[in-house]
């Protein structure tokens, strides 16, 4: 089959990520509907070229050496969004996948749809969405997914799979596991509750409120206020980053009490369902000795959050990856606690820890 006339070649991708670093793709596309990621999938399955689905890249770190094989991404044409109030209590958002996350949310904030407030200023698009099951002050996207309707890379076809078929977890689904080359996800759909409270399941957006009603816009306004008040905001032309760079790590039930009994009772802790208790991974970086600010070149961490590693003009991924081992290090010989990378990692050598 012959490379479709659709297909890019030797596109920079570091433009086209909120890190700012990385090379090219070898073949790129922006597909504008469903037919074009069908018969990129088809091509690229028959050539044996590899595949990863772009979305604004907020979540992705890109080798210096580039990506060896077809980056896709969805054109603002697959940026429908359709809402209906199905019942009393609830509304359907059905979002095509390259809908901007955080356009969705001030959608539905506005409105007074409440279940994705504590998700602004999320960058990203639509599709990415349930599957890095994004989360943020008490809030997953998990919680008000429906379903997701995808296409399925091998054969082409159309498939719609329900939210509970999708194994979501902390930031994590099948669709970034076991699924991860299966699907190309092109619609999402969310129910939200008309009228309903907004979320204040943390005390950081209670205080944000002062005192004013938990409205969604309310609760809307006050995220993004503490988003800007710790650097996690990303703008265009602003500071490179990806928002948090490490996951909050989980340890068992034993090992917490081990490192509270150790570091006292101001560490932050929060049991999790299945007995193990999550960290808080700034915390433990800025115990470590890798505190807000610190810079090695050009790269750093945030002066406002030590879970933001920022990457400045000049920098390159070979540095960013240095000096996240560095961090990592650090907090690994204070505390025995491994810290994971969250955003994706594509063209290196080998898989980053």
């Amino acid at each position: 089959m012959d490379r479709p006339s659709f297909v890019q070649q030797h596109v920079a991708l570091a433009p086209r990520c909120t890190m700012g670093v990385g090379g090219q793709a070898r073949f790129f596309v922006c597909a504008d509907s469903v037919a074009q990621i069908q018969a990129s999938c088809r091509w690229a399955q028959q050539a044996g070229i590899p595949t990863y689905v772009l979305g604004a890249g907020s979540n992705l770190l890109i080798a210096d050496a580039g990506y060896d094989g077809l980056m896709l991404s969805l054109s603002p044409a697959m940026a429908e969004v359709t809402v209906r109030q199905s019942t009393a209590d609830e509304v359907r958002m059905r979002c095509a996948a390259a809908a901007p996350w955080d356009a969705i949310v001030a959608q539905a904030t506005a409105a007074g749809w409440a279940g994705i407030e504590c998700l602004s200023g999320i960058p990203g698009t639509v599709g990415a969405a349930p599957v890095q099951n994004i989360g943020a002050y008490g809030q997953e996207v998990g919680d008000v997914l429906q379903e997701v309707r995808v296409v399925e890379r091998h054969s082409g076809a159309l498939r719609t799979l329900a939210a509970e078929a999708l194994g979501l977890g902390y930031r994590s689904s099948h669709l970034k596991g076991r699924w991860a080359q299966q699907y190309v996800v092109v619609e999402v759909a969310l129910a939200l509750r008309p009228g309903g409270r907004g979320c204040v399941a943390y005390a950081q957006v209670a205080a944000a409120l002062q005192a004013q009603a938990p409205t969604p816009a309310a609760v809307r306004a006050a995220v993004l206020r503490l988003r800007a008040a710790k650097g996690m905001l990303w703008e265009p032309g602003g500071a490179a980053h990806v928002g948090s760079f490490f996951i909050n790590p989980t340890v068992s039930g034993s090992q917490a009490a081990a490192l509270r009994a150790r570091f006292g009772l101001e560490m932050p802790q929060t049991p999790l369902a299945d007995g193990q208790v999550k960290l808080a991974a700034a915390w433990l970086l800025e115990k470590a000795g890798c505190g807000r600010g610190l810079r090695r070149g050009a790269v750093g961490l945030a002066p406002q959050h030590a879970l933001c590693v920022r990457a400045y003009p000049g920098a390159t991924a070979a540095q960013v990856v240095a000096f996240a081992a560095e961090l990592q290090q650090a907090v690994w010989s204070t505390f025995a606690v491994a810290l994971q990378i969250e955003p994706d990692r594509i063209g290196f050598a080998k898989e980053l820890p």
